[in-house]
């Protein structure tokens, strides 16, 4: 298992967190259980995100581990665009709304 406290400060890193209330340590210790490639993959996707809106990057770290747990990689990435592209039109809490409904999008992904 890697380095738990690396990715936290990974993560702290990229959500800027020195100035917020933001915890990263619950997102780190799930991210560690995955295998590398997996944990490259969601950092860079946390990246992504966060480039976008650090808040809507802070939640997708929080929630990203569950949706691969529930979903294919490719609506991962489905989610997390149809969230940024909702914080494009709509703004932050209806992009928020997109991540914290993550279990509506997996059902609807089933379908």
């Amino acid at each position: 298992m890697p380095d738990v406290s690396a990715l936290e400060a990974c993560l702290d890193e990229i959500l800027e967190v020195e100035f917020t209330f933001r915890n990263t340590a619950q997102p780190a210790r799930e991210i560690a259980c995955l295998s590398e490639i997996e944990r490259n993959y969601v950092i860079d996707w946390v990246r992504r995100v966060a480039s976008t809106n650090v808040e809507l990057g802070y939640q997708y770290a929080c929630h990203v581990v569950r949706a691969r747990a529930g979903m294919e990689r490719e609506q991962v990435e489905a989610w997390a665009l149809h969230a940024m592209d909702t914080y494009d039109r709509e703004g932050l809490r209806p992009a928020l709304q997109v991540i914290l409904q993550l279990d509506d999008f997996v059902r609807i992904s089933r379908e």
